[in-house]
């Protein structure tokens, strides 16, 4: 699983309505003990820890993972830092 952007900070200097969420700063630094978790229904797991590359790779992260054995076939949601993705879990 990988993911960019994950940092902390705001240098946005952009106009108009799209931007960092967050008030604005000069810097922005790599986010560090990024958790990867899965969720489904009321269960979840912590599949990885990672901190995210500097600014020139896009503060990317990767995890390497494996499903835990009481993971089941069906819906989830992935999430980390805040952002939340929904999957399928295949059988």
């Amino acid at each position: 699983m990988s993911g960019q952007w994950f940092h902390e900070g705001c240098d946005d200097t952009g106009t108009g309505g799209a931007g960092c969420a967050g008030p604005i700063t000069t810097s922005q630094s790599p986010m560090k003990d990024v958790d990867l978790v899965l969720t489904q229904e009321e269960e979840s797991w912590t599949l990885g820890t990672a901190d995210a590359a500097g600014q020139a790779e896009h503060y990317a992260i990767g995890w390497e993972v494996e499903l835990p054995d009481d993971v089941a076939p069906g819906p989830a949601v992935l999430s980390a830092a805040g952002t939340e993705v929904m999957v399928q879990v295949s059988g």
